[in-house]
């Protein structure tokens, strides 16, 4: 799902977010045990706080996307 939601969106930290996201919600509809939810949530806030830059270069379009990166080193 990482990998998809990447190239996709092109960015690896959306990627992350909306994996580490999908995570609790993921674990609580499938009926895991309430510990399993909460290191889910506590997970997908770890993530939010280290994307959070990169969010916001993304947001000013000063991130660099995977396929400019990949396509720079194919050159």
């Amino acid at each position: 799902s990482l990998v998809v939601i990447t190239l996709i969106f092109d960015y690896i930290a959306i990627g992350s977010i909306v994996m580490f996201t999908a995570a609790p919600v993921l674990t609580y509809y499938f009926d895991y045990p309430v510990e399993a939810v909460a290191i889910g949530f506590v997970l997908a806030i770890v993530c939010f706080f280290k994307h959070y830059i990169n969010v916001v270069r993304i947001i000013k379009g000063e991130e660099t996307g995977l396929r400019k990166v990949v396509n720079k080193h194919k050159k």
